[in-house]
């Protein structure tokens, strides 16, 4: 057993210092290289751990009718890995927005903040049409309205972009929201007009419950008091600043505990 405990320890250290593969370390030259074009949606595949207070905040901040400015945009920021995408999906399908807003719109921006792009993506259609043809077709469909849009994973630092999609944005009623996530600070000081959510690592109690979702079956406990301080003292190593993602949870489990 203490062989096998040495090996864990020796698997998380590597996991842990890897930060190419899991992208834990927040350094300019790894986001630039882990920025894998991909698309996100607004469908929850998997339950999310440990974001409730987060998502209960950003979901009063959406519901709040006070607020002054016509628009409001609130930025969720965070390294890769802990979860900004799954707190929008769960915000976005919470039961309470269902009428509150008269449209719900998700699109992914990605690095490449093309404001036509992103404008045919909002009113979901791509076209060849001129950028003028695109800004009447948004107008149209979010005029009057009341809308909760995401932008995901945004980029772009560029202010001026922004701002001409903001103004087009303003077309909707008094009280529509944007949420925006982001890894990057300067995104947020942008875009924001709200402070932003900042995420950060899961607790212990948090990953604790994470890691037993995939050390142990569904619904059952570790038997042996011996296992289970392993399997914390395993949890306690990695949980510090550590990520939300499943995936690399999951690495820890099956590397060796299983075994």
């Amino acid at each position: 057993m203490g062989h096998k405990v040495k090996k864990i320890m020796e698997r998380i250290d590597f996991i842990k210092n890897d930060g190419n593969v899991f992208n834990l370390i927040p350094r300019d030259s790894l986001l630039v290289r882990s920025r894998e074009s991909r698309e996100t949606h607004s469908f929850i595949r998997k339950e999310v751990i440990g974001r409730e207070k987060e998502k209960n905040a950003i979901i009063d901040l959406l519901l709040d009718n006070n607020i002054k400015e016509r628009i409001s945009v609130i930025p969720i920021v965070g390294i890769g890995g802990l979860g900004k995408t799954a707190l929008a999906k769960l915000v976005y399908n919470d039961d309470t927005l269902k009428t509150h807003f008269e449209l719900k719109l998700w699109v992914c921006v990605s690095d490449d903040f093309d404001i036509k792009k992103v404008m045919e993506n909002i009113i979901g259609s791509q076209t060849n049409s001129q950028l003028d043809k695109v800004q009447d077709d948004l107008r149209k469909n979010i005029g009057g309205k009341k809308y909760l849009l995401v932008l995901d994973d945004v980029w772009s630092e560029d202010v001026e972009q922004w701002h001409e999609l903001k103004s087009l944005l303003k077309d909707g009623a008094k009280g529509s929201k944007v949420i925006v996530t982001t890894r990057k600070q300067k995104v947020a000081e942008i875009m924001g007009t709200l402070a932003p959510v900042v995420l950060k690592g899961l607790d212990e109690e948090m990953a604790w419950v994470l890691f037993g979702q995939f050390a142990f079956k569904k619904e059952e406990e570790p038997k042996s008091p011996g296992l289970e301080a392993i399997g914390k003292d395993i949890v306690k190593k990695c949980a510090r600043g550590s990520s939300c993602n499943k995936n690399y949870w999951k690495s820890v489990v099956f590397s060796k505990f299983r075994k």
